[in-house]
């Protein structure tokens, strides 16, 4: 599992990657699976799970959410709120994974007809989120405990329908 940080909209962004070792550069096209973390959680949460990367071998992002002002809880944009409030209401953080893809598919050979995003609460209404902005990117989206966010419920025009799966 190997670290990375870069800016992203002038903010500094982490995110954990890990990659099979059978993976040869440029030899295949592995699928890439997002894993993004609940309220409170950190990209550290599912590093327990490079076991399943290494036999399945896909390549496995973990991306940390940021500290929301408002709870003191790393949060994604999901788009789940209450009373009209939204955490990290001003951060991108579809612009973020999206320029992930990009990334990570300029390091390794990435099959871009195979990119998937699974979420757990918080991180499971980013997943729907994911689904409903980047249907053209994200081939499936899987939620455990997370549903759609309110903020974008009435605005969720996927370019593409996408298999979801949902577990609560």
């Amino acid at each position: 599992m190997t670290t990375h940080t870069y800016d992203f909209d002038g903010i500094s962004r982490s995110f954990n990657v890990y990659v099979p070792s059978s993976y040869k550069s440029n030899a295949e096209a592995l699928p890439m699976v997002f894993f993004l973390h609940g309220l409170g959680g950190s990209m550290n949460n599912f590093s327990g799970l490079t076991y399943k990367a290494e036999a399945e071998k896909y390549i496995m992002v973990i991306p940390q959410g940021l500290v929301d002002q408002r709870t003191g809880s790393t949060s994604w944009h999901s788009g789940a709120g209450v009373f009209g409030s939204y955490s990290n209401s001003t951060i991108d953080d579809v612009g973020f994974i999206n320029s992930m893809i990009d990334s990570i598919s300029s390091w390794h050979t990435v099959d871009q007809d195979r990119i998937y995003s699974i979420g757990f609460s918080m991180g499971g209404y980013m997943t729907n989120r994911l689904g409903c902005e980047l249907g053209d990117r994200i081939a499936a989206i899987a939620s455990v405990a997370g549903t759609i966010g309110n903020e974008i419920v009435n605005n969720c025009n996927p370019e593409n329908i996408i298999p979801s799966l949902h577990i609560h």
